[in-house]
């Protein structure tokens, strides 16, 4: 029962926030000044997809680069103390792999916008300034 009530008065003072937005009154819609359909700016920018695929690639690149040479460190340490021990050494090469997998793939993503134009048809040339 308590949890019941618990639940009816943290619902309703969730929603409370979008009762008081119904009641007021938003006011004229438009542009300022009033007349014709405000004009919006495009959130993606210039590049379209492929611009928004290559600005988080070129973001991404550094950070996974990084934890790639730290798996790849932390495996070597990994190997180091496995002190023979055959299950250790398993888990050393295990990291070792993953580590080197997570660096090629870091790698490679430079080459997917590359991908996506040729699979949809764009010229190389049409590709945006920020994934040559």
């Amino acid at each position: 029962m308590m949890m019941r009530f618990a639940h009816i008065v943290f619902t309703a003072l969730l929603t409370l926030p979008m009762r008081a937005m119904a009641v007021a009154d938003p006011g004229p819609i438009g542009p300022p000044g009033g007349g014709g359909v405000p004009a919006f700016e495009n959130p993606i920018g210039e590049g379209g997809l492929l611009g928004v695929i290559c600005n988080v690639r070129d973001g991404l690149f550094p950070i996974l680069l990084s934890l790639g040479v730290i798996a790849f460190i932390v495996a070597g340490v990994l190997y180091l103390f496995a002190g023979g021990n055959e299950r250790r050494l398993a888990l050393a090469k295990t990291a070792l792999i993953a580590a080197i997998i997570g660096i090629a793939l870091a790698f490679l993503a430079f080459g997917l916008p590359s991908i996506i134009a040729n699979l949809f048809g764009v010229e190389p040339t049409e590709l945006p300034a920020s994934c040559q």
